[in-house]
């Protein structure tokens, strides 16, 4: 897969700022919708938006093709994930798998990550 090119400008993320912040951010700076930040930057799937599981953690190669259309590095992509800051605090974050092949046992374990 060919990766898409970079944003014509970027944002350094806020500490403490989750993925969705920094894109809601990023799409304000560039005048365009949030939907089409992320698929600008490799996060959509087949519905046309991000699926759940990248607030939890972000597959590598996502992490990548965000990491170089947005000009951040690899460590500050997976920053924004639930995953890679809470997962001292909530031990079942380090169980959760970043992939679309979710089972039912392993998302029992942490569906009440994504409740409202």
């Amino acid at each position: 897969m060919m990766t898409p090119p970079p944003l014509a400008r970027s944002l350094a993320p806020l500490s403490e700022e989750s993925l969705p912040g920094f894109l809601l951010r990023l799409a304000h700076r560039l005048g365009r919708s949030p939907g089409r930040i992320a698929g600008l930057c490799g996060l959509t799937s087949e519905e046309r938006r991000p699926p759940a599981y990248h607030l939890i953690d972000l597959p590598n190669d996502v992490a990548a093709t965000l990491a170089a259309v947005t000009r951040l590095s690899e460590a500050e992509v997976h920053g924004l994930t639930l995953r890679h800051r809470y997962a001292a605090t909530y031990p079942v974050l380090s169980k959760a798998r970043a992939h679309s092949k979710i089972n039912t046992v392993a998302l029992r374990d942490y569906c009440w990550l994504r409740t409202p």
